[in-house]
């Protein structure tokens, strides 16, 4: 009597089935994750922002200052944590050469200024 030998796997059709599924996925995952990525980072160049415009108005308070009156960089580099190095998002730096003005202007207009990287 000949025992029959059963095989066992998958067969060719199965592994490309399963192949093509992982690259749909992919293709579907990868630009949302990018894209989300973007944002965020976005998100943290306005929230730097924020903390660079509290960060003269401390010191405009401390000095009365007027509201035309602009802070330069160097200024305000103890009102935050970690100095003015502390706002770079990852290799992106902030650009801080311009003067701050004390008063009018919106946190999204100060991250485009400082973060000319982002595509706005």
């Amino acid at each position: 009597m000949k025992k029959e030998i059963k095989k066992s796997g998958f067969t060719l059709v199965e592994i490309m089935i399963v192949v093509m599924i992982i690259g749909l996925l992919a293709a579907i995952g990868i630009p949302n994750f990018l894209k989300a990525r973007e944002n965020t980072l976005k998100k943290t160049a306005i929230n730097n922002a924020r903390q660079v415009l509290s960060a003269v108005d401390q010191y405009a308070l401390q000095n009365a200052l007027g509201a035309s009156e602009s802070v330069a960089a160097s200024d305000i580099d103890g009102y935050l944590k970690g100095g003015t190095a502390g706002l770079n998002i990852g290799s992106k730096t902030a650009d801080l050469t311009a003067n701050v003005a004390v008063d009018g202007v919106t946190a999204e207009n100060l991250a485009k200024i400082m973060y000319t990287d982002f595509s706005w």
